[in-house]
């Protein structure tokens, strides 16, 4: 994974449309920042809300809405992102934390920081339900290549140390492999 910020190229958000995954406050900062490429992905759940979101954010020069991506290509998001935002009122371990630590891109997250990795490991900026560190605070790494680099470099030594992504590729491709084998 390039822990370089240059090759980078958006903030990125990705849940679906629930009003437990707070999206108003992603749009938010896309306005606040309108410096910064911004891409949501928000596959359709709650309509009423997913039509609201996806209306104010036709607003938003600088913000990419997609409705939704086929899990395989998931990741090539997640490789060009220079952050992952988590703007949710609360849940376990997202698989979304474990997308973005194997591609080291550091996380933004409101509320959601289980046994407090983020700051245990200094993989991104846990914002304790401080909007105003969500908005304001937290873009400020995208001016410091350098301290950027610590974080993405974090995330993925995190992401190696606690979720054995090697292993399980390894394991992975056994599979397969026998599976062609056999055809």
């Amino acid at each position: 994974s390039s822990h370089d910020l240059n090759k980078r190229k958006y903030v990125l958000w990705v849940a679906n449309s629930r009003k437990i995954k707070r999206p108003e406050i992603f749009l938010e900062m896309a306005r606040k920042n309108s410096k910064v490429n911004f891409v949501m992905i928000m596959p359709k759940h709650d309509l009423k809300l997913w039509e609201h979101i996806h209306n104010e954010s036709k607003k938003i020069k600088n913000l990419t809405f997609i409705e939704s991506v086929p899990f395989e290509k998931v990741d090539k998001y997640f490789s060009e992102a220079c952050l992952f935002v988590n703007t949710s009122i609360h849940e376990g371990f997202p698989n979304t934390f474990v997308q973005a630590v194997m591609h080291g891109v550091p996380i933004v997250s409101l509320s959601v920081n289980p046994d407090n990795f983020i700051n245990e490991y200094q993989c991104g900026f846990f914002a304790d339900d401080n909007l105003e560190i969500i908005y304001n605070q937290s873009l400020k790494i995208l001016e410091k290549p350098s301290e950027w680099e610590v974080f993405s470099r974090n995330a993925y030594e995190y992401a190696k140390e606690n979720h054995d992504i090697e292993k399980n590729i390894i394991k992975f491709k056994k599979i397969i492999n026998n599976l062609m084998k056999k055809q």
